[in-house]
C-alpha cells in the first residue's frame, strides 16, 4: 500500500543514511507543546491511536514508541499530499512509503479530531439512525 508522509528534511536524510526512521517523541511539536493542556490532550489521543495500531498489527519494533502519520488519500483520491495545501515544515519533504496492508492502520483525519478533542462520535448515516442511537 502506497502512503505518503510529510517530514522535515532531516528525517529524509536519516532515512537515506540508516534505511529506517521512526517518530522521535522528543522532536514532535504535537507531543511537546509548550501549552501543557495541549500536550496532555495530544499525548492521550496519540497513545489511543498507537494502541489501535498495536491491536491490529502487534507490538511495535524495539525502540519505537509512536507511529509515523502518513496519508493514503486526500480529498477522496489516492494521491500524495500537495505542499500548496499542506505545509507542516519549512524544509518539508514528502516521503513515499510502500507498506503492507497488514502493517498499517488507516484512520479518518476528520474522525481523528473526535478522539483528539474527546468529542462524541455518533456513526449514524441518517437522521433516523441518529435518533435511534441517541436513545
Amino acid at each position: 500500500m502506497i502512503v505518503w508522509t510529510n517530514q522535515p528534511y532531516v528525517v529524509y536524510q536519516k532515512l537515506m543514511r540508516t534505511g529506517s526512521v521512526s517518530c522521535d517523541p522528543q522532536k514532535s511539536d504535537n507531543l511537546n507543546s509548550t501549552i501543557l493542556e495541549s500536550n496532555r490532550i495530544f499525548q492521550r489521543a496519540y497513545t489511543w491511536m498507537t494502541e489501535q495500531l498495536r491491536a491490529k498489527v502487534g507490538p511495535a519494533p524495539a525502540g519505537v514508541t509512536y507511529p509515523i502519520w502518513a496519508w493514503y488519500r486526500q480529498n477522496f483520491t489516492h494521491r500524495r499530499p500537495d505542499f500548496r495545501e499542506r505545509h507542516d515544515y519549512a524544509d518539508q519533504v514528502c516521503i513515499e512509503l510502500d507498506i503492507t496492508e497488514e502493517d498499517i492502520l488507516l484512520s479518518d483525519f476528520s474522525a481523528w479530531h473526535f478522539v483528539l478533542n474527546d468529542w462524541y462520535n455518533n456513526d449514524a448515516t441518517n437522521e433516523k439512525e441518529w435518533e435511534e442511537k441517541e436513545r
